[in-house]
């Protein structure tokens, strides 16, 4: 009679999830040794795929949803064994505040992060659905689905007064017969000028003191002020004189910048 030795080998499988999140990184192999090289992979899909030097395993680099196919063939002491796994990176979960908003500096926003989340994450710690932004500022949130999935959006809120600059100019001078147009931002709530005026812009021909109060849409008060000068020109030239044919001289003003 005789002993015959059975050697079971274990099958050979891949291991690794089977379910990522797009943006993760998963690495995959396989449950017993790859020696000698004894191991080839194929992939096929849309993650990058980055072999290990030894042949003992792969990493994948999810970027989008979809299904990815992952292959092995081993050659172990027993003959050759496969294995083939379908990997599903599943969609992103959705997070969106909206568009970037304007509002008045006291007022409140109630940011909405949407449901069917797991959980949330706000900038300062908080974990609620909801957010009460109280203040102009950058404002975002963290949401991951049941499957530990992540997405992050991001608001600005923005002071609508911070938009309205109120300047008159410099302090200036006018020219005999010039005419200065002042001029307020439009489309505010309310303009007055010292004359009582109440549009957005003021005509001058004279020199003085001008100045507007406005009142914009959030109720912010604003004050600006010229003063506008006068410009006198007394230019004088020589006074006049009688010259003999052929004779000359020489005439002279005074009291200009230039003279033509």
């Amino acid at each position: 009679g005789f002993v015959q030795d059975f050697v079971m080998q274990e099958r050979v499988h891949i291991v690794g999830s089977v379910t990522v999140c797009p943006s993760s990184t998963e690495h995959y192999s396989l449950n017993a040794p790859c020696a000698d090289r004894g191991c080839s992979w194929t992939h096929s899909g849309k993650a990058e795929a980055t072999l290990a030097p030894d042949g003992s395993g792969i990493t994948l680099h999810f970027t989008s949803s979809g299904i990815d196919t992952l292959a092995l063939l081993h050659q172990g002491e027993c003959g050759i064994s496969a294995d083939t796994m379908f990997i599903t990176a599943l969609p992103l979960p959705v997070a969106s505040l909206g568009d970037d908003l304007e509002v008045c500096s006291t007022a409140s926003v109630v940011l909405d992060a949407g449901g069917n989340f797991g959980s949330y994450q706000w900038q300062d710690g908080s974990t609620q659905r909801r957010y009460t932004a109280t203040s102009p500022g950058l404002y975002w949130v963290t949401v991951t689905n049941a499957m530990g999935c992540s997405a992050t959006d991001t608001i600005r809120i923005l002071d609508r007064d911070a938009r309205v600059i109120l300047n008159l100019g410099s302090d200036t001078s006018l020219c005999p017969d010039d005419v200065l147009v002042l001029r307020a931002p439009e489309g505010l709530k309310r303009y007055h000028w010292q004359d009582n005026s109440t549009e957005p812009t003021l005509t001058i021909h004279d020199p003085g003191i001008y100045f507007v109060e406005v009142e914009t849409d959030c109720g912010a008060i604003l004050r600006d002020t010229i003063l506008v000068g006068r410009i006198d020109l007394a230019v004088q030239a020589s006074g006049d004189t009688a010259l003999c044919y052929g004779a000359s001289t020489e005439l002279s003003a005074s009291g200009a910048l230039s003279y033509t």
